[in-house]
């Protein structure tokens, strides 16, 4: 894009303009990334598919993208890959098809030392009365002080 091709047209909104002249450079990130050989890049492809300003913020979960995203991280095994497509899947307690194959424990058992996925397990034991194991989930790092309501 050059010249006036990036100014701002008089009926265009501030983000209509960003979204217009990022496209081209976020669409080529996207299809290098996803045509990566590396399973890590190619995750990133993916999620920068469902991150560009241009994204629909509204449209359900169940994408081609997300999709592709999800038989990834269950392929990979790879913790970086396996957080990521939770990131983009939003609360697992309301994950319907595809989601449902992702886990906290799962990504716990192959990221043992990593908090996150155990503060995941923590939240999901409070919400369903499971005090208990949330306190058990959160002494397995330390995490003495937190607080299981």
């Amino acid at each position: 894009m050059k010249g006036t091709d990036l100014k701002r047209a008089a009926n265009e909104t501030t983000l209509e303009h960003v979204v217009r002249v990022t496209q081209t450079v976020i669409g080529g990130w996207t299809t290098s990334l996803t045509a990566s050989e590396d399973p890590r890049r190619q995750a990133i492809g993916l999620a920068l598919e469902n991150a560009h300003l241009g994204a629909p913020g509204d449209r359900g979960k169940d994408t081609r993208v997300n999709n592709k995203l999800i038989l990834l991280a269950i392929e990979t095994n790879d913790p970086v890959i396996y957080a990521l497509a939770l990131s983009q899947c939003g609360d697992l307690d309301q994950a319907s098809g595809p989601w449902q194959a992702l886990s906290w424990e799962h990504w716990a058992s192959i990221d043992p030392d990593n908090a996150v996925p155990w503060l995941g397990i923590a939240a999901e034991a409070a919400s369903s009365g499971d005090r208990p194991a949330g306190r058990r989930s959160c002494s397995r790092h330390g995490l003495h002080g937190v607080t299981i309501r």
